[in-house]
């Protein structure tokens, strides 16, 4: 039995609701934190136990017992979670716009999914921010949760789910892309560039990436995507699959109101398609404007039009920040 990594030293815990604790394998689980104590027994495959809701606060520990072995999870802190969801615009990191950088918080973390085709330092692990490992972080999480908690003064944990370059179909169910089986020769390119394919097939990232974190218990989510999308063809059908993801992540992390902000794409002047760009710009304004709980921030005044990946990510995260 294991549960899944997310659940490891430095974690960061959602305050105020239920907590889904989870993981796979056959026999009995027990897990006691802050006083609560579940337990399950497994008869094999996935698991969750759930933990009453907390208020903000840590460092704690968490006793987890598999089978009769007994580990401790150390240095967990129970706050603010945000996923953050989508392609380079939300990988771009510091080092790269920002190489002078550094900053020290014990109370700002990322987690990111793992990688498919490459790795990065914070894959499948929980990171407080330190002067080392700064340039490491995603721009666009790093500064919401600078501005989360000089606001809130509560730890913010930010989980990453993010491949620069993969379309919308690869973050979809199999279920759901059973609905958008597009001719390839209508696709964006991207779908077929050989350092893409190996994330590019329909649900990919939903397997390997979106599946092990579901249902981390998490307030918002923050999604930017689209640009691999942009043919004519995918942008006149880009809010349908905007909209089936949104209901399927509610009902996947368990929060029928879960709260979605949206970005909208950057205006670019080399576009794939200055058509097709325009439909995804206005079908996520579409389903910001036709689905409860969702936002939309838009970023195209803010300049950079020459940019594939605009390196003004702190304005664009401000703007975020005042929809979370």
């Amino acid at each position: 039995m294991k549960l899944e990594a997310l659940f490891s030293d430095h974690a960061v815990l959602q305050r105020g609701k239920e907590i889904n604790i989870f993981g796979k394998g056959k026999g009995v689980v027990e897990i006691t934190f802050c006083g609560n104590t579940a337990s399950y027994t497994s008869d094999g495959g996935d698991f969750v136990l759930t933990l009453p809701p907390l208020q903000a606060g840590g460092p704690y520990e968490m006793t987890v017992c598999l089978n009769g072995k007994t580990h401790i999870i150390k240095d967990i802190m129970v706050g603010d979670v945000i996923l953050v969801a989508g392609q380079s615009n939300t990988e771009v990191q510091i080092g790269e716009i920002s190489p002078e950088m550094t900053g020290d918080n014990p109370y700002i973390r990322a987690y990111h999914c793992r990688h498919i085709s490459k790795s990065h330092p914070f894959d499948d692990s929980w990171n407080a921010l330190t002067g080392d490992n700064t340039s490491h972080w995603n721009a666009l999480p790093y500064h919401i949760a600078d501005m989360l908690y000089k606001e809130r003064g509560v730890p913010i944990g930010v989980v990453c789910c993010s491949q620069g370059a993969a379309r919308i179909q690869s973050f979809l169910s199999p279920q759901l892309n059973t609905g958008f089986d597009f001719d390839p020769e209508k696709l964006h390119p991207d779908y077929k560039y050989p350092q893409f394919v190996a994330f590019n097939h329909n649900s990919d990232i939903f397997r390997f990436m979106l599946e092990p974190i579901v249902p981390y218990t998490i307030d918002k989510v923050v999604w930017y995507q689209g640009e691999s999308n942009t043919s004519v063809y995918e942008g006149n059908h880009y809010d349908e699959m905007l909209k089936a993801m949104i209901g399927e992540w509610r009902r996947l992390f368990r929060n029928a109101k879960l709260p979605f902000v949206i970005v909208q794409i950057n205006d670019f002047t080399g576009a794939f398609s200055a058509q097709g760009w325009k439909l995804v710009q206005q079908a996520q304004e579409r389903v910001a404007q036709e689905t409860q709980y969702c936002t939309l921030v838009k970023s195209s005044d803010l300049g950079q039009h020459d940019l594939i990946h605009p390196t003004n990510k702190k304005e664009v995260a401000q703007r975020i920040f005042a929809e979370l």
